[in-house]
């Protein structure tokens, strides 16, 4: 607890980072990428961690938060990974903001058993870049109360794809057209 990680290079490991039973760190400016046969960066079971400009490519996931909540992901680069480029479960309150996730095989953020997670915002470096994934941009299973806001998502088959009972149900906003200036499309509050 209370560790700063900066600039480091884990590649090639089973994992590359991982915080356990850890609180109050600062993961900041690494490269854990190419092969690392579990997860780039692993936060297991950890609360109140920042988690900031880290790149975390070519793993099974690039950013893994299991059982783990209160965390801020921001400005993350998790792109061609193998499942998913940010996979949480099982955690509540956790921020993502300005991180990409482009080019897994699966989802670019998958939300698995979650509540109350906050996925983008319209201030400024709030929104996410998720795109190219190859099932859908986010992936949400039996989450709910998830916030998804002023994101980039496009070119996935499917953008926001709920499944059992995600956000009550809620259909994910469909866009019918753009004309450079306005949206028009549904929307759920």
């Amino acid at each position: 607890s209370y560790n700063t990680l900066i600039n480091n290079t884990a590649n090639s490991n089973s994992y590359g980072i991982v915080l356990y039973l850890s609180l109050n760190n600062n993961v900041t400016n690494n490269t854990a990428s190419n092969s690392n046969y579990y997860d780039g960066i692993l936060v297991h079971n950890s609360s109140n961690n920042n988690l900031t400009n880290n790149l975390t490519n070519n793993n099974y996931l690039g950013i893994y938060l299991y059982y783990s909540s209160n965390n801020n992901l921001t400005n993350n680069n998790a792109s061609n990974n193998n499942y998913s480029g940010i996979h949480l479960y099982n955690g509540s309150d956790n921020i993502l903001t300005g991180n990409s996730a482009s080019f897994n095989n699966y989802y670019g953020m998958s939300i698995d058993l979650c509540q109350n997670n906050t996925i983008g915002g319209t201030g400024a470096q709030q929104p996410n870049t998720i795109n190219n994934n190859g099932i859908s941009g986010i992936y949400l299973t039996a989450s709910n109360g998830i916030k998804i806001s002023g994101n980039s998502i496009y070119n996935n088959p499917i953008a926001i794809q709920n499944s059992d009972g995600s956000n009550s149900n809620k259909a994910a906003p469909v866009i019918n057209s753009f004309d450079g200036a306005t949206v028009i499309g549904t929307s759920e509050p």
